[in-house]
């Protein structure tokens, strides 16, 4: 019996925080890998460089999973007004995560910077979090009414919003 072996491309551990200058270098993506526990809200952002051509999308894919598994969750564009990608994410389990930037096309190369830090919501002081999550959406110019829907709160729970935006002024 002959067996194929398919060499895994190599995962970094990484801490948090942390500022890792990354690049993406060929078609294929670049892998870290951190250990998050349940309750823990992590902020990452992927910032490419000045002059560079890649379009970052950032993965999670875990807990115990493997690189194989759906995204837990994932981001292309921060914003419309630029490339670079953003993901707060709240573990839903104490385990492994693994942590991937590609590029959009697939075939673009350059270099980046992995931003990993604790968000902390400044309603934390006033209870725990409990689902921290990011919602994608856009403001029309010349019109105020813009409209959100989130689902139902269980009784006695507080919804706090803080919105992250970057835009061009025109």
């Amino acid at each position: 019996v002959i067996a194929t072996l398919a060499v895994l491309p190599a995962v970094i551990a990484a801490g948090v925080p942390a500022e890792i200058q990354g690049a993406l270098v060929g078609s294929g993506p670049a892998r870290y890998g951190v250990t998050l526990q349940e309750g823990e809200v992590l902020r990452a952002r992927v910032t490419r460089a000045p002059a560079t051509f890649i379009d970052p999308v950032f993965s999670v894919r875990g807990p115990g999973g493997t690189l194989f598994d759906p995204p837990v969750a994932e981001n292309d564009d921060e914003s419309a007004a630029t490339l670079n990608a953003l993901v707060v994410y709240q573990a839903p389990a104490t385990g492994f995560y693994y942590l991937e930037v590609r590029d959009r096309l697939g075939f673009n190369q350059g270099t980046f910077t992995l931003s990993l830090d604790w968000y902390v919501p400044e309603t934390a002081a006033e209870g725990p979090v409990l689902d921290a999550g990011l919602l994608r959406g856009g403001f029309e110019a010349g019109d105020s009414d813009d409209t959100f829907t989130l689902g139902a709160l269980p009784p006695g729970s507080r919804l706090a919003v803080e919105v992250i935006a970057r835009a061009v002024s025109p």
